[in-house]
C-alpha cells in the first residue's frame, strides 16, 4: 500500500521541514509518500509512522535612532551613527554587523534573518561630545528589547515578525559661569547709597532654540556669579538704570574682562556685552563699571530729566518773568 500526506496547514510562524514515514516493511520515498506491506496474518497491526519536522520561522529587526536636547540641525549632530549587532548562530559561533543609523529618524532594517530566539547585542559607538554638550548613556526601546546600564541592548528575535527598536541619544548642555563685579567710578561714586541695586538682563538661546532670561542685581563692590549659562553660545548683559540719589547722574558705562575664556563684545553704546564662555566648567570674570558724576547745579540736578526738567525751567522762567513785572510796576508806582 501506499501513503501520503497531504498539505500541510499554514501557519506564519512556523517552518515546515522534512516528513519521514518509517514503520515495518515501510519504504520511505523521501517526497512525504512511502509504501508498506499489509501482514496477512488475522488481528495483525501494521504500524506506519509520520514525523514532520517543524522549526519557528525567522525574524528580524529594525533601528531607528532619535536626538533630543539639540537641534537635529546643531553643527555638531553627526548626520549618521554606528551601530554594532553581535549575536550566535546556531554552531554557537559569534557573528556581528555593523549599521549606520541616520539622526533624523529613518528606519533602518537589520537586512538578515535570525532563528527565533536568537539574541542580539546592540552597541552604538559613541558620537564626539561638542564645546557645547556632552552625550548621554543611549537609551534603547522596542519590541522584546532590554537596555543595559552601560549602553547597550539586547533585543530577543520573534518567529516571522520584524521587532522595532529605536535608539534615543540625548544631551546635556555644558555649563560654564560668570562672576560679574560692579564697580562705581567718577566724583559721584561716594554719593551712591552701598545697597543700590543695578538691575541686569542675562539672555542667551538655548540648544533647543528657545530665547532664555535672567533677572538679576548687582551691588557696587560686590561679585555676583550668574551659574548655568550655556558654554559656547553668546550670552547677551543688559544692564538697566539704577534708582540714583538727586545730585548724581549716570555717565558712563564701561565693560572689560582680562579673561580670554570670556570672549567679551561691547555694544557700541555699551549698555550691552555679549560673553561667550569657552571652557566647559569655567567661571570667567568680567567688571562692570559705572561712572558717577555729582552735579554741583540745583539741589535736584541729575535727578530730573526730560518733561519734568523742562517744566521747572518752565516755571523758573515764569517766575522770574514776574518778579521782573512786579518790580517795573513798584518804580512805575514810586
Amino acid at each position: 500500500m501506499t501513503v501520503t500526506e497531504g498539505e500541510r496547514p499554514a501557519f506564519d510562524t512556523v517552518v515546515w521541514g522534512d516528513i519521514v514515514i518509517s514503520g515495518d516493511h515501510v519504504t520511505d520515498h523521501g517526497d512525504g509518500s512511502a509504501t508498506f506491506i499489509v501482514s496477512d496474518q488475522q488481528d495483525d497491526v501494521t504500524l506506519v509512522t509520520i514525523v514532520n519536522e517543524a522549526t519557528w520561522a525567522p525574524g528580524t529587526f529594525s533601528l531607528s535612532k532619535e536626538i533630543t536636547g539639540v537641534l537635529g540641525d546643531h553643527p555638531d549632530v553627526p548626520d549618521a551613527v554606528r551601530v554594532t549587532a553581535t549575536w550566535l548562530d546556531e554552531q554557537q559561533v559569534e557573528q556581528s554587523k555593523e549599521l549606520t543609523i541616520p539622526t533624523d529618524g529613518t528606519v533602518v532594517p537589520f537586512g538578515q534573518q535570525l532563528p527565533h530566539q536568537t539574541e542580539v547585542t546592540l552597541s552604538e559607538t559613541k558620537p564626539d561630545d561638542s564645546l557645547n554638550f556632552t552625550w548621554d548613556t543611549p537609551v534603547w526601546a522596542g519590541d522584546a528589547t532590554e537596555g543595559h546600564a552601560d549602553g547597550t541592548a539586547v533585543v530577543t528575535i520573534g518567529a516571522a515578525q520584524t521587532r522595532t527598536v529605536s535608539l534615543t541619544n540625548n544631551v546635556t548642555a555644558t555649563q560654564g559661569s560668570i562672576a560679574l563685579l560692579k564697580q562705581l567710578d567718577g566724583d559721584g561714586a561716594a554719593d551712591v547709597p552701598g545697597a543700590t541695586a543695578y538691575p541686569v538682563t542675562v539672555s542667551w538661546v538655548d540648544l533647543l532654540g528657545q530665547h532664555q532670561d535672567r533677572e538679576i542685581e548687582l551691588r557696587a563692590g560686590e561679585v555676583t556669579v550668574i551659574d548655568g549659562l550655556p558654554v559656547g553660545s553668546e550670552v547677551q548683559l543688559t544692564e538697566r538704570k539704577a534708582e540714583l540719589p538727586r545730585g548724581v547722574t549716570w555717565a558712563d558705562v564701561s565693560w572689560s574682562s582680562d579673561d580670554d575664556r570670556a570672549g567679551l563684545v561691547v555694544d557700541d553704546d555699551s549698555t550691552k556685552a555679549t560673553v561667550t564662555i569657552g571652557e566647559a566648567g569655567a567661571t570667567v570674570a568680567v567688571d562692570l563699571t559705572n561712572t558717577m558724576v555729582a552735579d554741583d547745579g540745583l539741589p535736584f540736578a541729575g535727578a530730573l530729566s526730560g518733561p519734568w526738567a523742562t517744566g521747572v525751567l518752565v516755571l523758573l522762567a515764569c517766575g522770574f518773568i514776574a518778579a521782573g513785572v512786579w518790580l517795573v510796576r513798584r518804580r512805575a508806582v514810586s
